[in-house]
């Protein structure tokens, strides 16, 4: 990960929530529970951010719902999924938590080749943003 800690770095704020937005949405397909929708509705939302339609405390509080739908979620890959989205809405608040997004997708991944996959594809994400 130190690699792509690295170019995350180089990223803009705004570019750093597209990319941890983009990341946690690639694994949806992981989250086995029943609110999936919930889920994309906080991914969305976050990105109104960006047109400054979205408070930072507004996303702070759908970084909680996010990991609250982690709590209750049926499985260890929708754990991880929810966890992503909860990180990627918190880069919002702190560009940071792009990097624990991207780490949670990956978690939610338990094949080997699609994990090698997924973190190939993080990556490239991350350098169309430069």
């Amino acid at each position: 990960m130190k690699e792509i800690e690295k170019t995350i770095q180089s990223l803009s704020h705004q570019e750093a929530l597209r990319w941890a937005v983009s990341c946690s949405e690639n694994v949806l397909c992981y989250y086995h529970g029943t609110q999936l929708d919930d889920l994309k509705e906080i991914l969305d939302s976050a990105l109104l951010w960006l047109d400054g339609n979205l408070s930072v405390p507004e996303a702070r509080q759908l970084a909680f719902k996010a990991h609250a739908i982690a709590r209750d979620a049926p499985d260890a890959p929708s754990i991880k999924v929810a966890r992503s989205v909860g990180h990627a809405a918190a880069t919002v608040h702190v560009k940071d938590h792009a990097i624990h997004a991207a780490t949670y997708a990956l978690k939610a991944i338990t094949d080997e080749t699609q994990l090698i996959e997924e973190k190939r594809w993080q990556m490239n994400r991350a350098f169309k943003f430069i």
